[in-house]
């Protein structure tokens, strides 16, 4: 591997030592049958990659109209791709005394964040970030005023603070948000009632209330004057680590993440961790506060606002919920966000409102509450993030509808409304979930002692009727030939709407794939990779093996 990688690097010092002479040199990477394949892979996919199915990327490059030159290509039984370096955009730190290891913890996300990537395709495009770092830093003006001083405020730690939870309080928030407005639905009762004959477990978004145990020193921290009053909730990122314990004793750790400058006020984010008694961590919280009145000291404008859009179609899912007059009131003894904006009608009066508005967060338990609900069947399990901006205040009494777009399996875009009044309150929404999982429980014996294999087929053919859009995309018939004594053969239909799977064989089908029960199993639980099962031999495919490639939105694992 590293003689072949050292060619690549040989090919492109030639492209560009050559470019000058008008030579181009490229490097071809192909998937080829050789007498160590033919004992690894299948004697059908042997067939497939001859260098006959090479020769004509060889020849097109080749070729002298063609000015392609220090590429990298990948090919293989009719197919053709190029591959290129990428990086991620990376992070900036100040290279004043304060570069630590624990400035590397505390952004390993986003070193790690291959969202808007990178391709630095010279010498001189992969320094670009260093340059621009050190000149940066020579021409950075002294940035505050009367109000904000970021050398200051910057990095400063909040004092962390325990809290402990228990049934009661998991009871108490899940009603606050909404939940068992039907109180005979178990699928709802599960987060109500600690009794609950199915289980109980706590709302993944109880973990938004981990913060307020320490907020209120923000108004303490040096560098940073502001009247509480000018003070607005403007985003709220959540992320579970794990799902919620039943009870705990949380700790609370908390820092000035970044002050951006927007001119009429600065954004200040926090970025909060909470861990159980092990010190494992639970939940990390960022908190975007915006504070009118005291921008413009020359910061930087941060990052741009035009993120987690609805796409320019009908929502994929519609959920309403009416609050309640009093909604409020009971979600403030939820929460510990007993701020007199949401309870006192001569505070609120002050604030420019009729009466006492819902707090942001309330809206918010709502709306994850209807994602969850649609897309991941009210398993908290599922749960992963949420994030949100709050545009616009919500009365009691109102009623909210959710509107959500599911781009992925695991990618959820929505925002809410209020009916009323048609505002759209919470915008640039989206829920991360982990894809589903399936359990062990499928492949139990049924009453009637049939293969376990029938069992994970009918969860399959559940899939399926779920995701009608898979029948347009793969446009294929599938013969699963599951070997042992819980095995069976059996047909996936995602060519005819709307689409199955069941017992059978079909000859029509277009890909078959052969494999023992156990290890089919074992694939579908996530303990053995597609590729290093088929490598191995575990997964013979037969066919058009290209079809197999289609199959990962109904074997995806969490």
């Amino acid at each position: 591997s590293s003689a072949k990688l050292g060619l690549v690097g040989l090919a492109n010092s030639l492209a560009i030592e050559g470019k000058k002479r008008n030579i181009c040199v490229n490097a071809i990477a192909p998937v080829a049958g050789s007498r160590m394949t033919e004992t690894i892979l299948p004697a059908d996919l042997v067939q497939q990659i001859k260098p006959e199915y090479v020769a004509p990327l060889v020849a097109y490059l080749c070729h002298e109209n063609t000015t392609v030159t220090g590429e990298l290509f990948e090919l293989g039984a009719g197919w053709v791709s190029r591959l290129r370096w990428q990086r991620s955009k990376g992070v900036f730190f100040p290279l004043d005394g304060s570069f630590s290891p624990e400035s590397i913890a505390d952004k390993w996300t986003q070193i790690n964040d291959f969202e808007d990537p990178d391709y630095p395709t010279s010498a001189m495009a992969a320094f670009d970030p260093i340059t621009a770092n050190l000149k940066s830093l020579g021409a950075k003006p002294k940035t505050g005023n009367e109000y904000v001083d970021l050398d200051k405020a910057l990095g400063y730690e909040l004092a962390p603070r325990d809290m402990v939870y228990t049934e009661k309080d998991l009871s108490l928030y899940a009603l606050s948000i909404g939940a068992a407005a039907d109180p005979l639905d178990p699928s709802e009762l599960k987060f109500t009632y600690e009794l609950n004959q199915s289980g109980f477990a706590a709302f993944p978004t109880f973990g938004v209330t981990f913060p307020f145990t320490i907020l209120d020193q923000i108004g303490s921290v040096p560098g940073l004057k502001f009247n509480p009053m000018m003070l607005l909730h403007g985003e709220q990122y959540l992320e579970l680590k794990r799902p919620l314990p039943l009870t705990a004793t949380i700790t609370t750790n908390a820092k000035i993440a970044q002050i951006y400058d927007k001119g009429s006020g600065a954004l200040v984010y926090v970025d909060v961790v909470s861990s159980d008694e092990k010190g494992a961590e639970v939940a990390f919280n960022r908190v975007s506060l915006f504070i009118r009145g005291i921008g413009n000291f020359g910061g930087e404008r941060g990052p741009s606002s035009k993120i987690n859009l609805p796409p320019q179609r009908e929502p994929d899912a519609i959920h309403q919920d009416l609050t309640n007059e009093n909604q409020a009131l009971l979600y403030r003894l939820s929460s510990g966000d007993r701020n007199p904006l949401h309870a006192d009608p001569a505070m609120a009066a002050i604030g420019g409102f009729d009466k006492p508005i819902l707090h942001g967060l309330c809206t918010f338990g709502f709306a994850a509450r209807a994602v969850v609900k649609h897309f991941a069947d009210n398993d908290p399990a599922r749960f992963k993030s949420i994030q949100v901006r709050f545009s616009k205040h919500v009365f009691p009494g109102e009623t909210l509808i959710t509107e959500m777009w599911q781009e992925s399996d695991t990618h959820i875009i929505f925002r809410t409304k209020v009916a009323e009044r048609d505002e759209v309150v919470l915008s640039n929404a989206v829920v991360e979930l982990h894809a589903p999982v399936m359990e062990e429980t499928i492949v139990a014996e049924s009453a009637t002692a049939l293969p376990k294999s029938v069992a994970i087929f009918e969860e399959i053919n559940g899939r399926i009727q779920n995701h009608p859009e898979w029948i347009e995309k793969v446009g294929a018939i599938y013969q699963f030939n599951i070997s042992g004594e819980n095995g069976g053969e059996y047909i996936v239909d995602l060519k005819n709407s709307p689409g199955s799977a069941h017992p059978g064989s079909d000859p029509a089908a277009g890909c078959t794939l052969n494999m023992a029960y156990a290890d089919f199993r074992a694939m579908l639980k996530g303990e053995i990779k597609p590729e290093m099962a088929f490598m191995s031999g575990k997964l013979q495919v037969s066919g058009n093996m290209l079809l197999a490639t289609k199959l990962g939105p109904l074997f995806s694992q969490r």
